[in-house]
């Protein structure tokens, strides 16, 4: 997990006050591919955002607020990300502040609040956990218990219009297999982006596909 600046909102406060503290937890599998959340602390992440800007297409009015702290449908006026389920999702932000910046004396949260001023570059701190599951169980049943927990997910009952139930990683698995085979699909303002960094570069810019 890791922390930088302010860029999401805080409930009650106004503008940037935490991080949206990217978050990534994998348990390795047997049979199946290990399981993988890659989530962050904010409602969706900024790509999401700079995403529906290159689209020219709307977005949910919980994915971040205006200048004014206000909802908006419109991504080009997000100034502010909205945190995962309020109150839980700053607070988690705050827990990772600690657990990332604070433990090593690197705060980036307090200095920039307290001054009002952000700090130079793009800092950005992080701690990895390796856990190793054999201290508790033996390695083979670990990864047979996670292959069985995987495989009842996939298999609940359906509800209304659903094709598939993805544990966490299935559907990104499925995602790359579809893309690596179809190519990768790209809003129209970020080609237009990438052909000026090309040109910029002097780099010939391929030829998307329709």
């Amino acid at each position: 997990m890791t922390a930088s600046q302010p860029m999401m909102g805080y409930p009650g406060a106004s503008g940037n006050v935490v991080s949206t503290n990217p978050i990534a937890i994998a348990v390795p599998g047997g049979d199946h591919p290990p399981l993988l959340l890659d989530m962050s602390t904010a409602t969706v992440g900024m790509g999401k955002i700079m995403q529906a800007r290159d689209a020219g297409v709307s977005i949910p009015l919980d994915w971040g607020v205006d200048g004014d702290g206000g909802a908006t449908s419109d991504p080009n006026q997000v100034s502010t990300l909205s945190p995962l389920g309020g109150a839980k999702g700053a607070g988690l932000s705050l827990m990772i502040e600690c657990l990332t910046s604070i433990a090593v004396g690197n705060p980036l949260i307090a200095p920039v609040l307290h001054s009002g001023k952000t700090l130079p570059g793009r800092p950005v701190n992080g701690i990895a956990i390796a856990v190793n599951v054999t201290m508790f169980d033996e390695g083979d049943a670990f990864a047979q218990s996670v292959d069985a927990l995987a495989g009842e997910i996939r298999n609940l009952p359906k509800a209304g219009e659903t094709e598939h139930i993805y544990a966490p990683g299935e559907r990104g698995d499925a995602i790359l297999t579809d893309r690596a085979a179809a190519g990768i699909p790209l809003a129209g303002g970020t080609v237009t982006r990438l052909r000026a960094v090309a040109e910029e570069c002097r780099i010939a810019f391929p030829n998307p596909k329709p």
